[in-house]
């Protein structure tokens, strides 16, 4: 890695964010034969300390190291009793792989042939897509043999010579048992491989991590070595495109400083950030640019439209320490000083152990299929949704601790159980717009959360399904009381529960979206070239025209390693 010295240089390539996506594009376009020269710009600092890749800290770094997000609030969600909410979003080389809970999750294969149906090409079909995510893995089949009941990758489904480590936990910890066979007694059958395109039914959960690490895009993609052609720049905002017309010529940084393409400029920075630095540029709704002073580029009427999220809410019971020892390893300063030490030592150890065991069920709901709400439904996201891969929400078991300000009766004598719901198929829409044209302004960021009736009914259902957990013969016995559960099992007692506490899940996707010439709010096309432009492509989230079921890291990979496939064959490098 280096510093650009000479900010006026030319390069082959700029590509605007060093998160998920743009690492991972910046190292393919660096490697190839033709060596050309590649700019990775991130707004944050390289992010290169060891102790940011601590498993044990998956479910504390996003609210611990303040440094590694940009700190985003939304604005009050009206039917979430007003509540702004905060939106972790990585910033550091990595992104938010620097801060994610590390779900390795790829989908269903009903979400890519709809993302090649509603884009008009088949190239971002299940097919392909499963060949890329074969590419992009080195998948560790690491799971115990007492494990084996519950979970065994099939080699046709995973990869083992990519940038990516994703494994298997080694580790079967206490909980794991317990909490999968109160899974299949509630009648959700196992699964034992959920990245195999159909996803439906519990699993161990697949993490990005190798060797007692965490995998981040950084570490994966070799950003933080000597990448001849890799030129990277850090804690280093860009604050414009510069267009000669409508060709995009390059970026302006913080201070004026301007950075020039010889060939194209690839953003990356982003479902927030990459439609904030559109619109800041000329670029989107022309009557929302003009009224922040800013001259038009091109009338571009989705950029920022689109907004959509995975929300979520986490239930917590408390239970009897034999459930789990996560509580009182947290709670034992002294093992776990030691714990920290060995990790650092070697990779092992119970801070490369603790918290690696979480399970996935998806589920999918025959009752939501009836529902007034799901009629009212377009047929075409009808079709989708009833198709037998589709989930209709995600039980993440054994996830996320209570929060800080939580305190046991005891830390010697409790556990708890948490049960994190995800919507999987929300039909709620949001935006992105410019609070004013000073690009060192956050912009306003409104979700809308559970906005839309099928959202509603769909939380409701899953929060009522989660609530079935502690009722099961494989759990009860562990049971001794509600943490942060609704006060009864009606509609309107969880509804309230939900308005309380739903909430971002930082799988924000759709701002630039992909889609046909006749969608009049797509942005990109199925190249990720942006329209009515030159030379400027969109590689992130925000091209998503859905929101693919289960956890995003996975599509935004996916997504970087596309666009490197489409640059590469159009410059022939």
């Amino acid at each position: 890695m280096s510093d650009a010295d000479e900010p006026n240089k030319a390069f082959d390539f700029i590509v605007v964010g060093g998160g998920t996506a743009g690492c991972l594009l910046a190292n393919k376009l660096a490697s190839r034969s033709t060596r050309p020269s590649i700019l990775l710009i991130e707004a944050g600092g390289n992010a290169s300390d060891i102790d940011y890749r601590s498993p044990a800290e998956r479910y504390y770094q996003a609210f611990t190291r303040t440094e590694l997000d940009h700190g985003y609030i939304t604005t009050p969600q009206n039917v979430l009793n007003g509540r702004t909410l905060p939106y972790t979003r990585g910033k550091g080389l990595g992104g938010t792989s620097l801060l994610n809970f590390m779900v390795y999750t790829t989908g269903s294969a009903a979400d890519y042939d709809q993302w090649g149906d509603m884009v008009g090409d088949d190239d971002w079909s299940w097919e392909r897509t499963l060949e890329r995510y074969k590419n992009i893995e080195t998948f560790h089949d690491n799971a115990p043999n007492d494990a084996l009941k519950y979970c065994r990758s099939a080699p046709e489904h995973h990869g083992k010579h990519g940038p990516v480590d994703v494994s298997l936990p080694s580790t079967w910890e206490e909980e794991t048992k317990p909490s999968v066979e109160a899974a299949v007694e509630l009648g959700i059958p196992v699964n034992m491989d959920i990245n195999s395109g159909d996803p439906v039914g519990v699993s161990i959960a697949a993490v990005s991590m190798a060797n007692g690490l965490r995998t981040t895009s950084a570490s994966a993609n070799k950003v933080f070595g000597k990448v001849e052609s890799l030129t990277v720049l850090t804690n280093t905002v860009v604050t414009k495109i510069l267009f000669e017309d409508k060709e995009a010529k390059g970026v302006e940084t913080t201070g004026g400083q301007p950075i020039f393409a010889r060939k194209e400029i690839i953003l990356c920075a982003g479902a927030i950030d990459t439609p904030k630095l559109l619109l800041l540029s000329g670029v989107g709704p022309a009557e929302e640019i003009q009224a922040q002073g800013i001259k038009v580029v091109h009338d571009l009427p989705g950029v920022g439209k689109n907004l959509q999220d995975h929300a979520g809410l986490c239930l917590l019971d408390l239970m009897d320490t034999k459930f789990s020892s996560r509580a009182t390893f947290r709670a034992g300063s002294c093992e776990l000083e030691a714990a920290r030490e060995q990790w650092k030592k070697d990779g092992t150890g119970l801070l490369a152990t603790n918290s690696s065991c979480s399970l996935i069920a998806f589920v999918k709901d025959d009752s939501l299929i009836s529902s007034s709400a799901f009629k009212s439904l377009d047929h075409a996201t009808q079709d989708y949704i009833k198709q037998p891969t589709c989930p209709h929400f995600e039980l993440y078991i054994n996830g996320p601790p209570p929060p800080p300000t939580y305190s046991f009766p005891s830390a010697a004598s409790f556990a708890y159980l948490s049960i994190f719901i995800m919507n999987m198929n929300p039909q709620s829409r949001g935006s992105i717009t410019l609070a004013s044209s000073s690009p060192s302004d956050p912009p306003l960021i409104d979700f809308n959360y559970a906005t839309h009736p099928f959202d509603k009914l769909t939380l409701i259902h899953a929060v009522r399904a989660a609530m079935q957990f502690r009722k099961t013969h494989a759990l009860k016995e562990y049971w001794r009381g509600p943490i942060n559960t609704p006060s009864g099992e009606s509609d309107e007692e969880i509804w309230e529960f939900i308005k309380q506490n739903l909430g971002p899940v930082w799988h924000a996707n759709g701002t630039v979206k992909m889609g046909k010439s006749t969608d009049e709010l797509a942005c990109v096309g199925p190249d990720l070239l942006v329209r009515g432009v030159q030379n400027l492509r969109v590689a992130d989230l925000s091209v998503c025209p859905l929101t693919p079921t289960g956890h995003t890291q996975a599509p935004a990979y996916l997504i970087g390693a596309v666009a490197a496939e489409k640059i590469v064959h159009h410059w022939q490098l």
